[in-house]
């Protein structure tokens, strides 16, 4: 497997009956790290030049057999990582019963932003893609969402939903409001600064704001990529650079949540994305660009059109005049449906139901 989002809460929420190995890409040195009733072993990745997918090596074949070989299911987190597509493959060959989890499928309803890019994932989807999902006993779609988009694909009597849940503890409102009284409304961004996150758009919003309301804005962005010098160099040309603080990658992003008063994502294409469950789950409103999951997602908070900073400006000055008790309605529809544990029996009940099929 590839450690995406949702693996690590998954592969240590399930139930203690099961005996979970994860398989990970290393960084050049094999180690195994045990956790409980999961191993995690890694294998010497070969990578994609210029890009962070892996490739399949023959002793990441030989790893996957010997694994496959004493497993009772696989299940791979994304078709769209060569070795997982491997990992399914392979998986159909034994008979052993595999799920493939997909947050998009790209080039078809995700795009990079780049032509080229997305003309590679169509055409990915359409080959290897495709192979992968005829030879997965089931196909997981993180929402409702996706179900159109894979209905080409995979048929529906091999489709489930179910979508990733985080931990409801650890991404919680701070015991006392910890965010500071001042009439600066705190917006927050995190995520990687990559073309596909939007943040342009969220620049010039920034810039409408400075200039089009009475009230004060600062936005906070938590998170590294290719493309943070640039976006530093547009806050000075927008003339909002104090208006606008990078923190760069945080490890701990939980206090960020709990000290602001709005988070804003304003990608381009997204699948299920992990920070706005965070960010409502620690009791924070959201406002996204209506893309992937988002609307799925959202209970307090709006969605808008990407590439529209006028709208997201707009948006966002008029949001706080409704209601007072956002924040905890915020928390309350994670906490119901978005919770790690409620991920976690949903896979279990689906992997007992393919093991007593097969």
């Amino acid at each position: 497997m590839q450690l995406r989002t949702g693996i690590e809460s998954l592969s240590t929420g399930l139930s203690p009956e099961a005996d979970v190995t994860v398989l990970t890409p290393s960084d050049g040195e094999h180690r195994i790290t045990e956790a409980a009733n999961v191993t995690y072993q890694y294998y010497n990745a070969a990578y994609v030049p210029g890009v962070r997918y892996t490739l399949p090596t023959p002793s990441f074949l030989r790893q996957l057999s010997n694994l496959i070989d004493r497993s009772d299911l696989v299940h791979v987190y994304s078709y769209f990582y060569p070795v997982c597509a491997t990992a399914v493959i392979e998986a159909a060959r034994r008979n052993t019963p595999s799920v493939v989890t997909v947050d998009s499928l790209p080039g078809v309803n995700w795009t990079s932003g780049s032509r080229l890019v997305d003309l590679i994932g169509r055409s990915y989807t359409a080959t290897l893609g495709r192979a992968t999902f005829k030879a997965a006993t089931r196909t997981v779609a993180l929402g409702n969402y996706l179900l159109d988009p894979l209905t080409p694909y995979v048929s529906a009597d091999k489709q489930s939903v179910i979508p990733n849940g985080i931990d409801t503890e650890k991404f919680s409102p701070a015991p006392n409001d910890s965010r500071d009284k001042t009439e600066t409304t705190e917006l927050l961004f995190i995520g990687r600064l990559d073309p596909v996150k939007g943040i342009p758009t969220l620049l010039k919003s920034m810039k409408r704001l400075s200039r089009g309301t009475d009230d004060k804005y600062h936005l906070t962005i938590v998170g590294d990529g290719t493309k943070r010098d640039e976006y530093e160099r547009q806050c000075i040309e927008l003339g909002i650079d104090t208006l606008v603080t990078f923190e760069g990658y945080q490890a701990d992003v939980v206090p960020y949540y709990r000290s602001h008063d709005l988070f804003v994502l304003p990608s381009l294409s997204e699948g299920q994305p992990t920070v706005l469950l965070e960010a409502q789950s620690c009791g924070l409103p959201v406002i996204s660009t209506d893309v992937g999951a988002a609307s799925e997602l959202i209970e307090v908070g709006e969605t808008v059109p990407p590439n529209d900073d006028r709208s997201l400006a707009r948006t966002i000055d008029s949001f706080f005049r409704t209601g007072s008790d956002v924040r905890q309605r915020a928390r309350s529809n994670i906490v119901e449906r978005y919770s790690k544990n409620a991920m976690c029996e949903s896979y279990w009940k689906l992997y007992r139901r393919l093991w007593n099929d097969d």
